[in-house]
């Protein structure tokens, strides 16, 4: 009812500032994400963006999904990675499921766990594939070392994971042969004062407001001390 009347009041169309992964808005981080687009670009295999939740994991995943989609023949995006390593073999179905009638005569496709890498290779000889893997640090160190070991033997497979920063000590840890092939490396942490202001700008524009009202710049101000105090 509040969330009402604030949108009659400031001739909004909706809330602006509701849970929503908004692509089309996403500011800031330049240097990072052309850091990640030129490592891909020049052949990096494992790129790793980490940062607390609410930092812009997704929302950057979802936005270089469309800045990328000219570079690479298929992009896929995994909210979260299989905590099982065979489940490995259902994300890349798609790609390795043979036509009807050549599957009714042999009765199963013969692919494996073993063998996947090999089929995925010939399958992807032609075409540049990029998979985004977000919550990266709720999978199995099992799991993604099999990620790992398969995509070393395909040559057009290119891995982008986004992770809480727990992950990295994971990686440290338990997947020490992931870790030293991740070329770029890039953490997400708090949006400068003008990125700020434009973030809220956006937010409130989309919604048939204008500029930052009914905020101020000592709004803005605020929100920022809020994000960069120590808690």
């Amino acid at each position: 009812m509040y969330a009402e009347r604030l949108e009659t009041l400031f001739n909004w169309a909706s809330n602006p500032f509701t849970f929503q992964i908004l692509p089309d808005i996403f500011v800031g981080y330049d240097k990072e994400v052309s850091s990640l687009i030129n490592g891909l670009q020049t052949g990096n295999k494992f790129s790793l963006i980490l940062g607390p939740t609410g930092s812009g994991k997704t929302t950057m995943i979802k936005s270089l999904m469309s800045k990328l989609e000219r570079e690479f023949d298929h992009i896929m995006y995994l909210p979260k990675p299989p905590r099982d390593h065979e489940d490995w073999l259902k994300v890349f179905h798609d790609f390795t499921r043979q036509g009807f009638l050549r599957s009714l005569l042999s009765g199963n496709n013969g692919v494996n766990i073993y063998n996947l890498s090999q089929i995925l290779n010939r399958r992807f000889s032609d075409k540049r594939v990029l998979l985004f893997i977000d919550e990266c640090q709720e999978s199995t160190p099992e799991s993604m070392e099999w990620l790992r070991a398969i995509t070393d033997h395909i040559d057009n497979l290119y891995i982008v994971m986004a992770a809480l920063p727990v992950f990295e000590n994971i990686l440290r840890s338990k997947l020490e042969s992931l870790l030293r092939r991740v070329s770029t490396r890039i953490e997400l942490s708090t949006l400068t004062r003008p990125e700020t202001r434009e973030l809220i700008k956006r937010r409130i524009c989309r919604t048939g407001g204008d500029d930052i009202k009914p905020f101020t710049s000592g709004t803005i101000d605020y929100i920022c001390l809020l994000y960069t105090s120590p808690s």
